[in-house]
């Protein structure tokens, strides 16, 4: 039996699937490019870290989020084939490969031009709005778990991750995600998520694409996680105000403020994008400014329960111990080595 608290060498066999490189590794665990002996396919095989103490009822939980995810037919999720155990109680993910590089690595070449980020952002609006459909809910949106095909389709990955990853970092000496910049405010105080949790990631999302930055980046997660919840998204110089006003209702602080399904979203960026490639739609300063107030008044933060608070507080301080006051950017802290699944490029070493 191999073992994968190692890293696994070329030619090595797992099952009925056979080594071919190693994609990346980070936070979130272990990414190779394999072949699927059984079926000659290429698959990517993404094993969840080694050190990680994942119960049995997290399994069944995992497993359950995996079964309604691969149930996704939908061109801008990606394929999820199954979900195995090595003999030694080891889980990885079987996906589909992809040749491409993620949505955070371009980024960080810098800002990119409006059609593309428009193109981008209702891509993965169309896959969130499936996956909602079917009552699936991502709840960890990020530039890293979104892979731009080498055909410029994106594909959202890691349907299902998040719920395990959260029950099981917290209690880990070295299992922080490192999303918190991406979490909503509610997620962030521990309060009920439903799909306008992703909407919010996805208004900072686009942000990040139009910008090159990311709307909260602080000094630390620990801070970027208290901007998320009581302080204002930075301010989009340059961004045609339009596209701002849909950012600033994706990232409402209350989550009536926002969009409440991303079709709804879909249908402003698509009338966007519509507009001869660059947006031209007329949007008053009183429109723009209402929409700015609702992403800048800590509502959500003003009416936690007490156990938002206390999770809010746990978080902060794992936070602050754990990553050693780490950037929140684009840049760093986001993708720290770590690489969305079944994408071809090579992690920054």
């Amino acid at each position: 039996m191999a073992d994968i608290s190692r890293t696994l060498p070329i030619g090595e066999r797992i099952g009925n699937y056979q080594i071919e490189d190693l994609v990346g590794s980070g936070g979130m665990g272990v990414v190779y490019k394999a072949r699927d002996l059984r079926l000659d396919r290429t698959v990517a095989l993404k094993f969840l870290p080694h050190d990680w103490a994942v119960g049995e009822r997290e399994k069944e939980r995992f497993l359950q989020e995996a079964k309604s995810a691969s149930a996704l037919d939908h061109a801008n999720v990606g394929v999820i084939h199954g979900l195995e155990e090595t003999g030694d109680g080891q889980l990885f993910i079987v996906m589909a490969f992809y040749e491409g590089e993620t949505l955070a690595k371009k980024i960080r070449t810098g800002p990119l031009g409006v059609a593309q980020a428009l193109n981008i952002a209702m891509q993965m609006a169309r896959g969130l709005a499936e996956a909602h459909a079917k009552n699936i809910i991502h709840r960890d949106i990020k530039p890293s778990n979104v892979i731009i095909t080498s055909q410029g389709v994106a594909k959202i990955v890691d349907f299902g991750l998040a719920r395990v990853v959260t029950s099981a970092s917290m209690t880990q000496s070295g299992g922080v995600s490192g999303s918190a910049g991406y979490m909503s405010p509610e997620q962030a105080l521990g309060q009920p998520v439903d799909q306008r949790t992703d909407i919010w990631a996805l208004g900072v999302v686009l942000s990040e694409m139009l910008t090159g930055r990311h709307p909260f980046e602080r000094d630390s997660m620990a801070s970027a996680m208290l901007a998320v919840v009581s302080q204002p998204p930075a301010q989009m110089e340059g961004v045609p105000l339009p596209i701002q006003r849909v950012i600033y209702r994706a990232l409402a602080k209350e989550q009536q403020g926002r969009y409440q399904d991303c079709r709804e979203m879909l249908a402003d960026l698509e009338s966007l994008k519509a507009a001869d490639e660059g947006p031209t739609q007329v949007v008053s300063s009183k429109d723009l400014k209402a929409y700015v107030e609702r992403a800048s008044a800590p509502g959500a933060a003003k009416r936690p329960s007490r156990l938002g608070w206390v999770a809010a507080a746990v978080l902060a301080a794992a936070l602050l111990l754990l990553l050693r006051q780490q950037p929140v950017g684009h840049h760093r802290g986001e993708e720290q080595g770590e690489i969305g699944h079944g994408v071809s490029e090579q992690p920054d070493r």
